[in-house]
């Protein structure tokens, strides 16, 4: 599967080859990653690592029923679930322990990434929400507590269905793309839908989370959620940006030919997962 041709491929046909490649193989933490959970870049926020947490910091359960894929929802907007002031959400497992995170938008997502990225929200009409998990689907609703994978978890999957690889290494054969480094995130990664281990710059096929990896360690440190329009940002809102496609492309290595035609501009999240200033440039690829 790992050698599979798919440039001529349409999104949807590569979408099935992704899951038969989550499902077949092992992209576990083997003990869990990160040690905490940072949001966003110029000011970070830190977030809340158990459900008891969560509430005691001001956090609203917003989903009354477990969800089978991503455990209990909560969010700083209110129990009616995530507001353009607050456009994030965590999930928690019935256990309590951190089970993934993601955001909510008011706009209509790319359509040929509904909904295997973006999903219709369950509680808010004419939302779409862009969930990252960090446990297995079998842990949300058990009532289990997971003793073996740290406070985060042991996966990255996006929508439940792409895997974020722990290393490097293993993104790189599995045909993520690297791209620059930048302090305190590490080094960018980027997947096409349409192009495994190529970029074809077409907002249609590209992956809306990028994650970044540490420059020393190789191991995975952050991810970056995106959407390719400007939304309420810093210091108003809680998005980075706005960001024209000449600023969007830092996150890329100089002449790749990086450029998004039909794009005005990004905003983009950032979800750190360990100490930011063990992110250094030595040994990077690209510096900025």
């Amino acid at each position: 599967v790992h050698h599979l041709r798919t440039t001529t491929m349409g999104s949807r046909r590569v979408l099935s080859t992704l899951v038969v490649v989550f499902m077949f193989s092992d992209v576990s933490g083997g003990g869990g990653f990160g040690d905490r959970l940072l949001r966003t870049f110029l000011k970070f926020a830190v977030e809340p690592l158990n459900m008891q947490e969560a509430t005691q910091a001001g956090w609203s359960p917003v989903s009354k029923v477990c969800d089978p894929e991503h455990g209990f929802s909560f969010s700083q907007g209110g129990v009616s679930g995530p507001t353009t002031a607050h456009p994030y959400m965590m999930y928690f497992t019935k256990a309590g322990q951190v089970a993934g995170f993601g955001i909510r938008v008011w706009s209509q997502p790319t359509q040929s990434l509904v909904p295997d990225f973006w999903r219709p929200s369950p509680d808010d009409k004419g939302a779409w929400d862009l969930i990252v998990s960090t446990r297995n689907s079998s842990m949300m609703c058990s009532g289990q507590n997971d003793t073996q994978n740290g406070p985060l978890g042991d996966i990255v999957t996006i929508g439940r269905t792409l895997p974020v690889h722990m290393t490097l290494e293993e993104a790189e054969e599995a045909g993520w793309v690297g791209g620059n480094c930048i302090k305190g995130m590490g080094i960018h990664y980027s997947y096409d839908l349409a192009a495994r281990g190529n970029l074809t710059w077409n907002i249609n096929s590209f992956v809306p989370v990028q994650p970044m990896y540490n420059v020393a360690s190789h191991a995975l440190d952050a991810v970056l959620l995106m959407v390719p329009w400007a939304t309420l940002t810093e210091p108003f809102g809680n998005f980075e940006g706005p960001f024209t496609d000449s600023l969007y492309c830092k996150n890329f290595c100089e002449n790749t030919g990086c450029h998004f035609p039909g794009v005005s501009f990004f905003s983009t999240m950032h979800w750190m997962f360990s100490d930011t200033s063990l992110n250094t440039f030595e040994g990077a690829p690209s510096i900025l």
